[in-house]
Order: C-alpha cells, then structure tokens, then sequence
C-alpha cells in the first residue's frame, strides 16, 4: 500500500487509490467510496474537486487502523442488503450501487 509505483517514482499506490476514489464519486453520484484496515470508514466527499477530495481523504490516513481486514466491508454490505459493484485498491473499496 505504501509503496511506490515504479522505483524512479514517489507516487504511492495508496494515492492512487485515494484518486481513483475521489474521481468514482464524481463520476457515479451513488458511490460509497470508504476506507478500511482495522475498520470500515466510509468516506462523504460533498466537493466536485476531484484533487481536494483527495488531499481530505489523505487526513484520514490511520484513523482505521493498518491491518487489512476487508471482509468489514463485505459485512457491512451483506447486513445493510446492498447490492454494488465492488472494486479494491490499497486500503480503499469502492461501490457503485
């Protein structure tokens, strides 16, 4: 997650995820972009800006732990009855309902 993605660059894949999130809600209004680890956040993102929605994901960095327990994320879809397009990515899950 927080390694870069090539070795000649400083771009970690953890922002790309946090990109990919960010440019998801703004395409797909009913996203529910969010973060886990130890924990599942899901993430409001009220800002058409695509790059300042990322920096603001960038401050929750750690509030959900480090480990990487995505099933959360499944729980919480399978008790809330939601039916959605699942994608993963560095500590990132992204639904598209």
């Amino acid at each position: 997650m927080y390694q870069t993605v090539s070795g000649n660059s400083i771009i970690q894949c953890y922002d790309l995820a946090l990109l990919f999130g960010a440019m998801l809600k703004h395409r797909c209004k009913n996203a529910i972009v969010g973060m886990f680890a130890d924990t599942w956040l899901p993430v409001e993102m009220p800002s058409e800006d695509i790059i300042a929605n990322v920096f603001a994901m960038r401050e929750l960095e750690g509030r959900v732990g480090y480990s990487t327990k995505g099933y959360e994320v499944i729980n919480r879809l399978i008790t809330q009855r939601k039916a959605a397009s699942l994608f993963w990515g560095s500590g990132l899950a992204l639904f598209c309902a």
